[in-house]
């Protein structure tokens, strides 16, 4: 393991993935459908050279997108996680710049999750993406097993 990092809390995404009511900007019904190609464009926008000025500038343009028509409401979720997880694939790369799309990349979360970021960054180029199975589940078994053995418990 090289690093572990982790930007977008699970609380953030599912608050930003709320879909919006355009005509009062307020939450409406969450929308369980997923919308690939409103994912996509989200990376696209995250990608794009206009979001140079970071995350925060580029929350405000789905409402935009959804008056002008060029994104369903419904699809407001989808566009956002993919928004969010551009933007956090750019920070990563300003903090790791030696990160080439040939590094490993394991991928520890839920299913759903975890598709959605092996499809970003799959989309950002990376080549060798996984997901490690089980892995909450392994670690606490290997806890267990320590302590078992005698080892001494954390502090605190």
């Amino acid at each position: 393991i090289r690093r572990f990092v982790g930007f977008i809390t699970p609380s953030l995404q599912h608050l930003l993935s709320q879909p919006l009511d355009p005509a009062s900007a307020l939450p409406s019904n969450p929308s369980t459908d997923w919308h690939t190609g409103a994912f996509d464009f989200g990376l696209a926008v995250a990608r794009g050279e206009e979001q140079q000025a970071g995350m925060l500038a580029s929350l405000g343009s789905p409402q935009a997108l959804v008056r002008s028509g060029q994104l369903a409401a419904a699809e407001l979720g989808s566009f956002r996680h993919g928004l969010l997880i551009g933007h956090e694939l750019l920070a990563l790369k300003r903090m790791e710049p030696d990160v080439t799309p040939h590094c490993p990349v394991i991928l520890v979360g839920p299913e759903d999750r975890c598709l959605r970021y092996a499809r970003a960054l799959q989309l950002f180029g990376f080549e060798h993406v996984e997901r490690a199975r089980h892995a909450a589940e392994r670690g606490l078994w290997q806890l267990a097993r320590a302590l078992e053995r005698g080892a001494p418990e954390p502090a605190g």
